[in-house]
């Protein structure tokens, strides 16, 4: 008995000495390093034995691959971070610009955000606006202070911020930096600069070499309307490409019909409101937003509306109160000209048709959500645009095309379905991903969810979380 004892503390000894003794020199540390697969202990090792030969072949790109990639624990990142800031910053900006705004790991992304800060470092100021310009996800407080604008102003001063915006956005190469571009004008609008925005506009000199620009004057001078977001100056650059002259036509000659007052307050998603409106209805364009509001409740009598909502529970909230009522103040002219329109079309069998059949698809797909768009066809009928995903995998998400995006630039709805079953009413309403996208995007939304088998509950929906729900469509029209 004694001499097992013994025999077991002589091997408890051997293991000690194995762990508490230096780690054997690793023949290709930066092959370790490389190696998502290999433990963090041994990545971390790896560093080390490389921290003695700086600069050897493969170093760097290793660095590089383990600030690039999620797969790496967070504390490797940081120390990869670190060591290439020191070693070749040029490479580490680089691969910042390359993959920061777009890793799915918020930790990560404060946190190198936040170091650039400290650093009081200038080369990653674009990545910092593209990294800032991403939203956070849906469920989080759309108002929780973003690192990006405090990592800017710990470089620039917390009174220069939009001045850095500013400068991107002038400086930046038209061509090149198209979308970094867009992402400052995006963010200076968010920081309530739309003044400043308006005199770049109407008083700079803008060369040749900058179209996005002198689309923005030409838009501004037809329409009076300054797009928000990324989306928007997309649509405002597509309606001054010559093939839609004659729509950009038709939204001058419906907004000619509009008080000036209304006129004043109009987003980049009303024109085709006012455009469908001149086209299907135009004594509505004569008709103040009073006179809109009484004709709508009318109109959804008998219909349902506000019996059926979305369910939050478990994402801050419980059940929403969707009912025309309860927003009604908080409508302008152009909301509620965009819900007639959206009943109109729900009047018509061929778009009935069409979204039941969508529906059902939907229904058997379980890849993803169905959508497109509700727009007037050539011979002025409404009808249903379906536009196949960007990308599948999730049951319960529509991620909209470029394509769609951009006919929506002349296209009245975004529609999309929530038809996961028959009995889908828990989800009647757009949800927190939904209303983010109406937020970054500036659509006129519809969603449609199953109630039963022979009818859809239908909302609206629109930036600033604005949903109204317009009761039911029956498959036969009843």
């Amino acid at each position: 008995m004694r001499r097992a004892a013994t025999a077991a503390l002589a091997l408890l000894a051997v293991v000690a000495t194995t762990r508490c003794g230096p780690p054997a020199p690793m023949a290709d540390p930066a092959a370790v390093l490389g190696d998502p697969a290999a433990s963090s202990r041994r990545q971390m090792q790896a560093m080390y034995q490389l921290d003695a030969t700086p600069g050897m072949p493969g170093h760097v790109d290793a660095l590089r691959r383990a600030i690039a990639m999620p797969a790496y624990a967070l504390d490797v990142r940081k120390a990869a971070f670190e060591r290439l800031y020191e070693l070749d910053p040029d490479a580490l900006a680089d691969q910042l610009a390359l993959s920061l705004p777009r890793d799915p790991s918020r930790p990560w992304r404060d946190w190198a955000c936040r170091r650039i800060g400290e650093l009081k470092w200038q080369d990653p100021t674009p990545t910092l606006i593209r990294c800032w310009a991403v939203p956070l996800p849906a469920w989080v407080e759309r108002d929780a202070p973003r690192v990006e604008p405090q990592a800017l102003a710990a470089i620039y001063g917390e009174d220069r911020v939009s001045a850095v915006l500013l400068r991107e956005l002038v400086e930046a190469d038209p061509i090149v930096s198209a979308n970094l571009r867009m992402r400052c004008w995006e963010l200076l609008v968010g920081l309530g600069e739309q003044t400043t925005l308006q005199t770049l506009v109407e008083e700079r000199e803008i060369g040749t070499r900058d179209p996005m620009l002198r689309d923005l004057r030409r838009v501004a001078a037809a329409f009076g309307v300054l797009p928000r977001t990324r989306e928007e100056i997309l649509w405002a650059r597509r309606l001054c490409r010559p093939a839609e002259r004659e729509h950009f036509e038709a939204v001058q000659a419906a907004l000619g019909q509009l008080p000036a007052e209304i006129r004043s307050d109009l987003r980049m998603r009303d024109l085709a409101v006012a455009a469908a409106t001149a086209e299907t209805a135009p004594e509505r364009l004569g008709m103040a937003r009073g006179g809109l509001l009484a004709l709508l409740e009318m109109r959804l009598e008998g219909r349902e509306a506000g019996r059926f909502s979305a369910d939050f529970e478990g994402y801050g909230a419980g059940e929403r109160d969707e009912r025309l009522g309860r927003a009604a103040d908080d409508l302008d002219w152009s909301d509620l000209a965009a819900l007639h329109l959206a009943l109109d079309a729900m009047a018509d069998a061929g778009v009935r048709a069409a979204l039941f059949d969508l529906a059902e698809r939907d229904q058997i797909d379980r890849t993803t959500e169905y959508g497109g768009m509700i727009d007037l066809d050539d011979s002025g009928r409404w009808a249903v645009v379906e536009f196949a995903p960007r990308s599948r995998g999730s049951d319960v998400r529509y991620e909209g095309s470029p394509a769609l995006f951009e006919a929506l630039a002349t296209g009245v709805f975004h529609v999309h379905l929530h038809a996961q079953k028959f009995d889908n009413r828990k989800y009647a309403g757009p949800h927190l991903g939904d209303l983010q996208l109406a937020d970054a995007s500036g659509i006129n939304g519809l969603v449609l969810a199953f109630v039963d088998s022979q009818t859809l509950n239908l909302d609206w929906y629109r930036h600033d979380r604005m949903v109204v729900d317009l009761g039911v469509v029956r498959r036969d029209g009843g």
